[in-house]
């Protein structure tokens, strides 16, 4: 009983030092600025060419020949120092770059478990919303759906209805998309609006009984009454089911969006009711110069 005791503490203890872990590194500016006109034309491809770049110098040639005529030779072949700097420097960003990933793995204590579906989080007294190492006779889902609803609103101008959904599998992948409407009042009776969203391929990376985490990568996508555009997407987030019904979210989106670059994170605290989950939280969002703060309520159901 005090080894079970311990575990449970333990797991908790994980889950919580994960969650904070998010919020520390992913808060977000505090500052909002932009509206729906400046976000299209930012995302536009439209403007002046850059100038050609200035053409290269072939000073070092003059100075090898400047050296030759005075007795010195110097060969300016690095290429092996330069090799070995190249493979050391590119060992040190892909380790930083693998830090997202193997943190959580290692606080997780993810040693590739498999693991089942829980009809629901918290369903018939789980902890969560998974169960490792199902053993024959377990009731565990081989998938899992979530559709989630919210509106967003900054209490200026701006208000967004937003509409993701997920799916996911036991083999640790699956898909991620999200349809986001905007819209923002520019006049009395006249506003502005386009629809902006994402799909993603996700990859399950970390997951024990009461928290997965995710990874992915895909497409943006942007449509207005003039012009489409899209753009490359990097995914990152989870799910962190903490005493029974409280559940927190965290998603982070950035890549680009035509010609201007794309933020956005959310976060959310929400509470599990059955299979509907009720939640408050907080986004921001930037694209090129529109960068806006907003507040979100909504609802989501799992499946």
């Amino acid at each position: 009983m005090y080894r079970s005791y311990r575990c449970c503490v333990s797991s908790r203890v994980r889950l919580l030092t994960t969650a904070w872990i998010l919020v520390v590194f992913a808060v977000p500016s505090l500052f909002a600025d932009g509206s729906l006109q400046g976000l299209t034309d930012a995302t536009g491809r439209t403007g002046s060419a850059a100038p050609p770049p200035p053409a290269a110098s072939n000073s070092r040639n003059h100075q090898h020949l400047h050296l030759a005529d005075h007795g010195y030779y110097y060969d300016g072949d690095d290429s092996t120092s330069e090799a070995e700097l190249f493979v050391l420097s590119s060992m040190v960003a892909a380790w930083v770059l693998s830090l997202p990933v193997t943190v959580p793995q290692a606080i997780f204590g993810d040693d590739h478990i498999p693991g089942g579906f829980i009809k629901y989080p918290f369903a018939r007294a789980h902890t969560g919303s998974m169960m490792m190492n199902p053993m024959p006779g377990d009731h565990v889902e081989s998938s899992h759906l979530r559709i989630r609803l919210d509106y967003a609103d900054n209490f200026t101008a701006q208000q967004k209805i937003s509409t993701h959904f997920i799916f996911e599998s036991r083999n640790r992948l699956g898909v991620d998309a999200s349809f986001d409407y905007l819209r923002e009042s520019v006049a009395v009776g006249q506003h502005e609006q386009l629809w902006i969203g994402d799909v993603n391929v996700v990859w399950r990376f970390a997951q024990m009984e009461n928290a997965q985490m995710r990874v992915g990568l895909g497409m943006n996508w942007q449509r207005t009454s003039l012009a489409t555009e899209n753009g490359i997407n990097f995914t990152y987030g989870g799910d962190f089911y903490l005493s029974e019904p409280q559940v927190i979210s965290a998603d982070l989106d950035w890549g680009r969006l035509g010609s201007a670059g794309l933020f956005r994170i959310r976060t959310t605290y929400g509470r599990q009711i059955g299979r509907a989950k009720v939640y408050v939280g907080y986004e921001y969002l930037s694209i090129g110069d529109f960068k806006k703060n907003f507040l979100i309520t909504g609802m989501s159901f799992d499946f």
